[in-house]
């Protein structure tokens, strides 16, 4: 949206309408937006708590240098890299656990199927 030259108050306004955004940082952008109201940077509004140091100079360069939405895009970026990495270690840690439930299961119904047999065996023995 700031590639499209809409002011970022204006932005920040219709991220705080969305419904599904999530509360936590609906409340920090309706906090960066009024300190954005009464003069203050964008980064000043960014809360440590919520946004690591890393993310707040990174804006806070972007918003210097003029290129804040080629930064917020590099942040981006560099989320969607981590959450990609955390789902591949996530699905590699799961692939053995489903392989054992698996396992599990399939053995299960083996000796279900062949206990009667082996009975039998015993019986005609």
């Amino acid at each position: 949206m700031l590639n499209a030259h809409i002011r970022l108050d204006l932005i920040l306004k219709s991220f705080i309408d969305t419904k599904q955004a999530d509360p936590v940082l609906q409340q920090e952008a309706n906090f960066c937006l009024n300190l954005l109201k009464q003069g203050h940077r964008f980064s000043d509004g960014l809360n440590p708590r919520v946004f690591n140091n890393e993310v707040i100079q990174m804006v806070s360069i972007g918003e210097q240098s003029g290129n804040l939405a080629k930064m917020l895009a590099h942040i981006s970026e560099i989320y969607q890299q981590k959450l990609d990495y955390q789902i591949d270690i996530l699905s590699q840690l799961l692939e053995p656990i489903l392989m054992l439930i698996m396992g599990i299961i399939v053995g299960t119904i083996m000796v279900g199927l062949y206990l009667p047999i082996f009975d039998m065996g015993g019986i005609v023995g």
